[in-house]
């Protein structure tokens, strides 16, 4: 059984504890949210999932009859917040490990790892029975990587703790491509992204490929020597690939050249400066 109240800017939901409801509340949920191709709703259907799921497993009462209420509050385009409350015994949150593990699939409590890592801050009442997730929304038209960006940026905002960037461009590799042909520029970027994505080794840190040849690594937590350790060792490892590129200006084989940026990220800049600084940072 499922009961929903909606208003313009929240939508409520009273559901029995039973799994197949959940897609119907993230199929309700998914309605309710405006309908923007300049938003990425994924984090927020990842983590209502995630929380539900975590309800029904735990704080459905001895009997499993326990009714779970949720609510979806849409603050303004860019904030939105997310409670679940079960009818559990709760438990101490402060005993569950929120970091995201190496292998995930394979971690116990990883639901909370995945609602930690997708939002911008977690509140539990007295009991820690009801959950609230606070998320702020990226914009899909940067990408996947910017979003990831942007919710770094925030929580590293929050926490004053140290964020690392990596830009990473691929040495004349128009040239490569032209003479190797498209297809073995796209074999080369990729072999590349796998040495890089091997240099970056905590599970916290991202490397994605970005714009036509290029790559980013964002680094959480990590101060400035960090970064250029990382970034060092990804021109290193690249470098020992020995890729033949007999057109490159740099060696005689392919080589990448990096740009990096570390800030204490403060309210009067941008995670658009933090990439600015970086990307002007290549090859210098």
């Amino acid at each position: 059984m499922i009961r929903t109240t909606q208003t313009p800017y929240a939508i409520k939901f009273s559901l029995s504890p039973k799994i197949q409801l959940v897609e119907r509340v993230i199929e309700e949920t998914n309605a309710f949210l405006p309908k923007s191709s300049s938003a990425d709703f994924t984090p927020v259907k990842v983590v209502l999932r995630e929380l539900l799921l975590n309800a029904i497993q735990h704080g459905s009462g001895s009997q499993g009859e326990g009714q779970i209420s949720c609510s979806i509050e849409r603050n303004d385009d860019m904030h939105l917040k997310i409670v679940v409350e079960d009818q559990g015994d709760g438990f101490d949150p402060q005993l569950i490990d929120m970091s995201l593990p190496e292998d995930a699939n394979r971690a116990p409590n990883r639901g909370y790892a995945l609602i930690s890592a997708l939002s911008d801050r977690l509140e539990f009442n007295e009991k820690a029975n009801q959950v609230a997730a606070h998320l702020i929304i990226p914009k899909a038209e940067n990408g996947a990587f910017d979003g990831h960006l942007e919710r770094e940026w925030f929580r590293a905002m929050r926490n004053e703790t140290s964020l690392s960037l990596i830009v990473v461009n691929v040495d004349s590799f128009k040239e490569y491509s032209e003479h190797y042909g498209p297809q073995k520029g796209e074999d080369c970027l990729k072999r590349i992204e796998g040495v890089l994505k091997k240099s970056a080794k905590r599970s916290t840190d991202l490397v994605a490929s970005y714009r036509d040849s290029g790559f980013v690594a964002l680094l959480p937590e990590t101060p400035a020597e960090g970064s250029q350790h990382v970034g060092e060792e990804m021109r290193r490892n690249v470098e020992e690939q020995k890729i033949e590129h007999a057109f490159s200006d740099a060696a005689e084989w392919v080589t990448i050249s990096n740009g990096l940026a570390t800030w204490i990220p403060v309210r009067n800049q941008s995670p658009e400066d933090f990439f600015r600084l970086a990307n002007d940072a290549v090859g210098s």
